[in-house]
């Protein structure tokens, strides 16, 4: 035998750094024989920059990201910067990147049973794969700050694979939940209950006793801030075998008073303002720190929460084209037909055979309608079998829950892909920022991307393909508007678009609509060549979509003045974000009232006094935000002299396609009902179906603690003064005393605020019979059951018609004549109401 080592030498011992070498000079299995175009260029402007830091590797998914991360992390190791740790969201892909490192020739390590840091990491001899959980918690082997019963672990490099859905993880670890059942809700809101009710006394009392499912209420921080000792100890005490608190209070307990509280009827919840990511002293100080982010993300939320560099995200190191972009056939099926609802879909998809078929939905109840059609939901913890079962066998049909990202589905695991619905808001900071920025750029960007990662899961590689259907009329009307469409990243709005054309040639088609779907659906499973061609040429010719560059300053912002308020700067920090209000321009009044409620929040601790003017500037410029407590003055419905049927041309024009503008109305118009627990809903859909109208509208109880539940102006000096009592059964036969004072408080209210207006008192009432003990104000009019549905009918009959023909088609003087033809202008919206007897 021939000992080959008597001819190495010391230059053969040495350790290459560049990651072309390093790749090179390991043996390899034949599957990674060369570098792809995009991965070389990628590692070689990684190469270059490599001692910044923080970079952004922005990668099309399946471009071969982990072979990327892994070559960087060996170059790190082989020049001394070590040691190296690779963070995955779950146990599957950490088991995917060993598979992977070994094909590569690299040397991984990963955690065993005895949970101790493998001493090969320790002595920069391997790089340590492991989940992303594992770093990120109170109790972490690699130690946290302020804890000396571990020492904290020295990091030299460390790669974050899909570093949004890890953020995700990384707030679930920095916050809190309680349940409407445990003590710690209990006690909470007994501590806020009566700061609660001076923000909205109605809401409020119907969150506290449970009769209101849905809203939701935040804190007053300054009740919040001018508690906060006694918070602390309330949640200090806990028992042992609470892993939820003994996994999180450590890194939350000094930084509580930057913490929002949020209040519903089901859960208190506690979030940062931003994350104190400066608790793991791993991640923080690590020398290099290499995000892995999909191409259609926006990165601004990485700045806030996760400390990075602004300039890493303003220059990702990515590829230069989207060929690697896999293929997808993206249909909404009611836009070919709108009796193709989900029901419909659900049963014809369940008889297809021979594909794996996975649909995802928002929630459990949603999933129901799949289960009656034998598509099979896996409980949360049991997801990973699931996929190892649709990789060994066709024919499954899947139905998840809120899974639309950190889960993976690529080739046959799922050939067809159902989206049905608007994904929901996962928490309930989510639910309250999208309720009080309605208008928001930033919620609306957060929302585009929740739905493209949705897209994402089915098609993990260049040479991958699916067919998506979209379904329900949230997702499919949002997504066909061109507002929506410009938030999303270019290579999705080309895909929406050739769906869109088409639906068109299904249109045209012969045969039924359903058959037609199917029939080109197949086209796709079967790699017709020319769908192929067309996919092809439509995305090579997509731009690459521009960095919102106010977006990351905004980021910025908001993570300095965290760091200074918790380092005591509290009067910097307020400064801070309210200067950049007024430096930002373009900037829309619900995120500038976000903002400047953001400053108050700071200036609290440093100035009252001004705290509470800032606040009271966000209100005025965003309603929906706190109250100062002094109150706030009500903001009136301005006159406008633009006539309803401009108004109306307005709103259709927002949408690419007729069909999606009916789904939006009929998402509206399903909440209009008389239905126990429903107010909420009924409330802002009366309201949303105003300002469809063409009206103004407005919700002044909600908006400012006083007034109305909703106030419609429909005509210069004429309006609406709007009490809904749509949760009264509709088996009562009389109107109360009760409701009558409140309509008589409302008409009051609306007298003070509009002396020189007519409004006309009415109550969404099932009953126009006043109780004997009941006095209603003069005019005093009613919205019966019967009416009510006559409204819905027409209000859907209209935008029937208007979708009939392309919106750009219609001019004023048309829509004028279809509005009095369905009986819903002005004049005639008031011949809905009976007077009350």
């Amino acid at each position: 035998m021939i000992d080959f080592g008597k001819l190495l030498d010391d230059k053969d011992d040495q350790k290459p750094i560049f990651p072309k070498e390093v790749f090179e000079l390991n043996v390899r299995d034949q599957k990674f024989s060369y570098l792809r175009g995009d991965q070389e260029k990628i590692l070689e402007k990684w190469f270059e920059q490599r001692t910044l830091k923080d970079n952004v590797i922005k990668m099309n998914t399946g471009g071969g990201k982990t072979t990327v991360g892994l070559l960087q992390l060996q170059s790190s190791l082989n020049e001394g910067v070590g040691p190296a740790l690779y963070l995955c969201l779950d146990n599957q892909l950490t088991a995917q990147v060993l598979n992977d490192a070994k094909g590569l020739g690299i040397k991984c390590v990963t955690f065993g049973p005895d949970n101790e840091i493998p001493t090969e990491f320790l002595n920069n001899e391997a790089i340590l794969v492991s989940t992303f959980q594992k770093l990120f918690n109170a109790k972490s082997v690699f130690g946290i700050l302020g804890d000396a019963s571990r020492p904290v672990i020295n990091v030299g490099c460390l790669v974050i694979d899909d570093a949004h859905a890890a953020l995700s993880k990384a707030r679930e670890v920095f916050s809190l939940k309680f349940s409407y059942s445990s003590d710690k809700y209990k006690g909470l809101l007994e501590v806020f209950k009566e700061s609660l009710v001076s923000q909205s006394l109605g809401t409020a009392w119907d969150v506290i006793e449970g009769r209101d499912k849905y809203s939701i209420l935040m804190v007053p921080y300054w009740s919040w801030i001018e508690r906060i000792d006694g918070v602390t100890r309330l949640l200090s005490s806990f028992e042992d075998d609470d892993l939820d608190m003994k996994f999180k209070w450590p890194l939350i307990r000094d930084y509580l008073d930057q913490y929002f509280a949020l209040v519903s009827a089901s859960y208190i919840e506690l979030v940062p303002k931003c994350l104190p990511i400066q608790k793991i002293p791993s991640y923080f100080k690590a020398k290099r720190r290499i995000f892995m982010s999909a191409t259609l993300n926006d990165d601004s939320s990485l700045i806030k929460d996760f400390h990075i560099s602004k300039e890493s995200v303003l220059n990702p190191l990515q590829s230069d084209t989207f060929s690697d972009v896999g293929e997808k056939m993206i249909l909404a099926p009611y836009n070919v037909d709108r009796d193709l609802k989900s029901y419909v879909m659900a049963e014809a998809l369940s008889n297809i055979k021979g594909y794996n078929i996975v649909a995802l939905v928002s929630s459990n109840y949603k999933a129901e309608l799949w289960k009656k059609n034998n598509f099979v939901q896996p409980h949360p913890n049991n997801i990973i079998p699931t996929i190892e079962r649709l990789k060994s066998a066709l024919g499954n049909h899947i139905v998840l829950s809120n899974r639309y990202d950190g889960i993976d589905l690529p080739d046959d695991v799922c050939r067809i892909l159902i989206i049905d619905g608007l994904p929901s808001a996962t928490s309930l900071f989510e639910q309250y920022s999208m309720y009080a920025r309605p208008a928001s750029k930033i919620m609306r960007i957060n929302q585009a991307q929740k739905i493209e990662q949705g897209l994402g899961r089915a098609v993990r590689s260049v040479n991958d393909y699916a067919v998506v259907l979209l379904l329900g009329p949230d997702l499919v009307s949002l997504v066909s508007t061109k507002e929506f469409q410009d938030l999303m990243s270019p290579q999705t709005v080309t895909q929406i678009k050739l769906g869109t054309q088409i639906v068109d040639l299904l249109k045209a088609g012969d045969g039924t609509p359903l058959k037609l779907i199917g029939s080109a659906m197949q086209q796709v499973l079967n790699r017709d060549e020319n769908w192929i061609k067309l996919h092809k040429s439509r995305i090579t010719k997509t731009t690459r979509q521009t960095i919102n560059s106010e977006l990351i300053e905004y980021a910025e912002i908001e993570r300095n003045a965290f760091d200074l308020a918790i380092s005591g700067q509290y009067l910097q920090a307020a400064e801070m974000v309210r200067n950049a209000v007024n430096r930002i321009k373009n900037l829309d009044n619900d995120d500038e009232g976000w903002y400047l409620q953001l400053a108050a929040t700071y200036m609290y601790k440093a100035d009252r006094g001004k705290s509470m003017e800032l606040q009271l500037t966000a209100h005025k410029k965003n309603s929906y935000l706190l109250r100062p407590p002094e109150g706030t003055s009500y903001i009136k419905l301005t006159k406008k002299q633009t006539i309803q049927a401009i108004r109306i041309k307005d709103f259709i024009g927002k949408f690419s396609e007729p069909n999606a503008m009916v789904l939006h109305i009929n998402t509206i118009l399903e909440s209009l009902s008389f239905s126990p627990e429903s107010s909420a809903q009924f409330e802002k859909a009366f309201y949303d179906i105003g300002i469809c109208l063409g009206f103004e509208a407005q919700r002044p109880e909600k908006e400012f603690g006083v007034g109305s539940d909703v106030l419609w102006n429909i005509y210069e000096d004429e309006f609406l003064v709007i009490e809904a009592k749509n949760e009264v059964k509709i088996t009562r036969d009389e109107i109360y005393k009760s409701e009558t004072e409140q309509i008589s408080n409302s008409m009051n209210w609306f007298g003070a605020e509009y002396p020189d207006k007519f409004g006309m008192p009415v109550l969404i009432h099932p009953s126009h019979k006043l109780h004997r003990e009941a006095f209603a104000p003069d005019n005093t009019v009613v919205l019966n059951e019967y009416n009510l549905r006559a409204m819905v009918n027409n209000i859907r009959g209209l935008f029937a018609k208007l979708a009939e023909r392309k919106t750009s088609d219609w001019g004023p003087t048309e829509i004028s004549a279809e509005l009095r033809n369905y009986k819903l202008d002005r004049t005639n919206v008031k011949n809905y109401f009976i007077s009350v007897s």
